[in-house]
């Protein structure tokens, strides 16, 4: 038996292999056509992506070989890829086929691609937001200063340089619990982020005074201290044994605690966190959905 074989070029390996080799190899051929009707430069490319090739169809090949040609540096001018003015191609196809588009630009347009780090970059497009977050003003005074709005939902990258009115802020972990805040004066709430915490780097939160409400376990705790890591001056709110041992029946199991030490913990917090994560009241959650209303409401107006 041979130990080695060495085939001099694609088409003897799927001679030798014969059969569905040779028809997977047609199907190969009428989608790489007309890509390489652009330039023969891109056949190494196209042979590395064979199986994204393969996955698609004989349109979809037509039209990545009529998007290729209208794309170029800067095209996007700080907009959405969305926004792209292409002709015969809809952005949505290119957003969804970006890593296969971007190696046959970078052959294009001899590395431009990846000396930007990237096709976007190249494009001069923005990335869409993942990080949304729910702004609600709990007041007249603040609803007014923000155009009327009850509600909004922005990228968390906006609030770096957007101040919010108002002299207080409420950070609250979770959307449903935002939604339960009752009116509150001369106040905006922060909704839904999670450890999304990254805007309270902003300067303009120096000048407000600033609630963290989170669930009480082991990432609640975990998330009010690295609010604190941004803002020293953050106050716990509805994080206290009071409000625990009152709804100590209500507490759940965390699925998975964090297993370290939060750093920026007043010594009440962490040994409130140490007691939750040990399990000294019995199961280790008690999500801020479950706690009572009036108790809620009683807390937030005096905060």
């Amino acid at each position: 038996m041979p130990s080695q074989l060495t085939l001099g070029a694609i088409q003897a390996l799927i001679e030798f292999i014969g059969g569905d080799a040779e028809k997977r190899s047609q199907q190969w051929q009428q989608r790489i056509s007309p890509i390489l009707d652009i330039s023969q430069q891109l056949y190494p490319v196209l042979i590395k992506q064979l199986k994204k090739l393969e996955s698609l169809s004989l349109d979809e090949a037509q039209m990545i070989a009529q998007l290729l040609p209208q794309l170029s540096q800067g095209m996007g001018r700080g907009g959405y890829l969305r926004a792209l003015p292409v002709i015969g191609v809809d952005t949505k196809f290119m957003e969804i086929h970006q890593s296969f588009i971007a190696p046959l630009l970078d052959v294009l347009h001899n590395g431009a691609i990846s000396e930007h780090s990237g096709l976007m970059a190249w494009l001069d497009c923005i990335e869409v937001p993942a990080d949304w977050l729910l702004v609600r003003p709990l007041c007249p005074a603040t609803t007014q200063a923000m155009g009327g709005v009850s509600i909004l939902r922005i990228p968390s990258a906006t609030l770096l340089s957007t101040p919010l009115p108002g002299e207080r802020l409420i950070v609250v972990e979770n959307d449903q619990s935002g939604y339960a805040l009752p009116a509150l004066s001369d106040t905006v709430a922060v909704i839904g982020g999670g450890r999304n915490l990254a805007w309270m780097a902003a300067r303009w939160l120096r000048q407000k005074r600033i609630a963290y409400w989170g669930d009480l376990d082991s990432w609640g705790f975990l998330f009010l201290s690295e609010a604190r890591q941004h803002q020293s001056h953050v106050e716990s709110l509805l994080m206290d044994r009071e409000t625990l041992l009152s709804h100590r029946k209500r507490m759940v199991e965390e699925p998975d605690s964090y297993p370290g030490l939060p750093e920026c913990l007043t010594e009440a917090e962490r040994m409130m966190f140490e007691e939750i994560r040990d399990g000294t009241h019995g199961n280790t959650r008690l999500e801020q959905e479950r706690l009572s209303a009036d108790h809620i409401l009683n807390r937030l107006l005096s905060w």
